[in-house]
């Protein structure tokens, strides 16, 4: 019976997918903010100067790829938002030339 309850946890286990991950913009922008942060609080505390001054070149150079995106998702952003922008105002001009305007009309009076 043993045996039985361990196979039918391991086929639950397989069959259960996986939480996604997902690095939203803000939890990339957050994350980039807190390790430049604690590079300057490194190199401001530690005692071996050249050590943390290294890393303080370094780190960057390696999370570069991770601002690019950053970078990217923002301008992305930027860019659907005034392309919605302009759509809703092209919209609204549409609507108020599709209305007629008071002196367009004539008015028959008895």
């Amino acid at each position: 019976m043993g045996k039985q309850k361990k196979e039918k946890k391991q086929k639950m286990m397989k069959n259960r997918e996986a939480p996604s991950r997902q690095l939203t913009t803000l939890k990339l922008s957050h994350a980039l903010e807190t390790i430049e942060q604690r590079l300057q609080c490194l190199e401001d505390n530690d005692c071996n100067a050249e050590g943390s001054r290294i890393a303080k070149r370094g780190v960057p150079a390696i999370l570069e790829s991770y601002k690019k995106l950053l970078h990217e998702r923002r301008t992305c952003c930027e860019t659907k938002q005034a392309r919605i922008l302009f759509s809703s105002m092209k919209k609204q001009l549409e609507d108020d030339e599709a209305l007629p305007s008071a002196s367009n009309t004539t008015s028959i009076r008895p």
